[in-house]
């Protein structure tokens, strides 16, 4: 695992670009946890161009579960910068200004619902003004908490029978 440094919670306007950073880089350690396997894993920020963010890594139970936006390992997953400098990927993770209660389409069976703002503390640190987000679709309810300038800092799936938590995490230099 690369040494990371864990930061701050982070305070201020929120926008996905704030609670999903997405600049050349970036790197996160998770660890995954379900009845069966105990894993950690890497997802890190390969690439950005104008228009385009490449994030590379991933976890397969994870990607099992449906656990958005965690991938099977080695995967390439693209998102596409907007206009307004949100990005989307294969998922709609976060809308431009989440608020407790707005909700949006995520896939074409998922959609997402913000809950509101929450203090959140896992092994990388404690994080304030965390957005929590609840992705409902036929595979079941995954709840994400994004920790604005540093990205999804837990989630949960299956009632929490499967979680994922952020160990480490590396800013862009």
């Amino acid at each position: 695992m690369s040494a990371f440094t864990a930061g701050p919670g982070c305070r201020g306007r929120l926008t996905d670009t704030h609670c999903f950073p997405l600049d050349a880089g970036i790197r996160w350690a998770y660890q995954f946890k379900d009845s069966f396997y105990n894993e950690e894993f890497e997802v890190r920020v390969v690439r950005v161009s104008k228009d385009t963010a490449w994030l590379v890594g991933g976890c397969w139970p994870a990607a099992y579960y449906g656990m958005v936006p965690f991938s099977p390992e080695g995967e390439t997953v693209a998102y596409t910068r907007h206009s307004d400098g949100t990005y989307a990927g294969p998922r709609e993770l976060m809308n431009s200004s989440p608020t407790a209660g707005s909700t949006w389409q995520v896939g074409p069976d998922v959609h997402a619902r913000a809950l509101g703002r929450e203090r959140v503390s896992v092994r990388a640190g404690t994080f304030d003004n965390c957005v929590r987000v609840e992705y409902v679709s036929s595979r079941g309810i995954t709840t994400n908490w994004f920790a604005p300038g540093v990205g999804i800092i837990k989630s949960s799936a299956g009632r929490g029978l499967a979680t994922i938590e952020l160990l480490e995490w590396r800013p862009a230099r």
